[in-house]
């Protein structure tokens, strides 16, 4: 019988391997947090056929959410920042984009739960994605608004990555906007999910 050589391991090697596998770990999740969804290419003016009612006198906001995104948990909070400073000089709407029977299959979410302590946003329940494709929007998280005339005035995210809470350029280029500050309507990446991933819609995917 032929014996295999023991290998001995140091204390120093073993803490070497140990400190590369989690510094990779790090550099992952950074790298992701800090990875941006893809980009949206709103209309420039308020597309009239949407069944969605825009304020005539006061800005109207739309975010889309994946109701499963855990990263746009961020984003939902910073939109209760944004009402808390300007919300009666601005028409909100959270559009939940869904398949159609994600109520029925999974209940309340805890995106959706969250919507609920922010007195000034409505909820929408986009089924399909219809009005994300209306707005071009794609990734959760992304936020678009419009003036009283029905101009676009901002769209992108609202945090500075993946789950990240905090002061951040797009917050704050909303509040200018809804405050009548001046600007172009260029904003800041969206972090979340792809609103259109078919495992996040509708849960698992159809078995063939």
């Amino acid at each position: 019988m032929i014996s295999l050589p023991r290998v001995r391991y140091s204390p120093s090697g073993l803490l070497a391997v140990w400190g590369l596998v989690v510094g990779s770990g790090v550099f992952f999740l950074e790298g992701y947090a800090a990875r941006p969804g893809d980009s949206s290419s709103p209309p420039v003016r308020w597309p009239e056929e949407s069944p969605i009612r825009r304020d005539v006198h006061a800005s109207t906001l739309l975010i889309f959410l994946h109701p499963l995104c855990p990263c746009s948990r961020a984003s939902v909070e910073e939109l209760g920042n944004i009402l808390n400073q300007c919300g009666h000089r601005v028409s909100t709407y959270a559009l939940l984009c869904s398949a159609t029977d994600f109520t029925e299959a999974r209940g309340r979410s805890a995106i959706e739960q969250d919507l609920g302590a922010i007195p000034n946003a409505r909820t929408w329940r986009d089924r399909g994605g219809t009005e994300a494709r209306r707005f071009g929007a794609g990734t959760s998280g992304q936020v678009v608004l419009y003036d009283a005339q029905g101009r676009l005035s901002y769209s992108g995210g609202i945090t500075a990555a993946r789950g990240h809470r905090g002061d951040n350029y797009g917050r704050a280029a909303v509040i200018d906007r809804i405050l009548g500050k001046a600007g172009d309507h260029s904003g800041s990446p969206v972090f979340g999910c792809p609103l259109s991933e078919p495992d996040m819609l509708g849960g698992e995917r159809r078995r063939q």
